[in-house]
C-alpha cells in the first residue's frame, strides 16, 4: 500500500490512478479518498492522486493533537 510520511511523522495513505496531467483530489476534512468514486470518471483524462486525511481512512491516527494548518 502506497504511504507518504509527514514533516510529523505521520503516515498518509494515497492511491494514484488515471494518466495524463496530474489532479489532486483533496476530501474535506473527516473524509477518506474511497468519497471520490463518482468522479473515478476524471481517470480517462487525469492522473488523479486521491488521499486520506489524518486520523481517517488508512492514514495514521496521531494520538497528540493536531490542526488543520497540519
Amino acid at each position: 500500500m502506497p504511504f507518504t510520511t509527514s514533516k510529523d511523522g505521520t503516515r498518509i495513505y494515497y492511491e494514484v490512478i488515471g494518466s495524463g496531467e496530474p489532479l489532486v483530489l483533496i476530501q474535506g476534512f473527516s473524509w477518506d479518498l474511497t468519497t471520490w468514486h463518482f468522479q473515478w470518471e476524471l481517470a480517462y483524462k487525469f492522473r488523479l492522486v486521491l488521499l486520506d486525511n489524518r486520523s481517517v481512512g488508512l492514514s495514521d491516527k496521531p494520538v497528540d493533537s493536531y490542526s488543520m494548518d497540519r
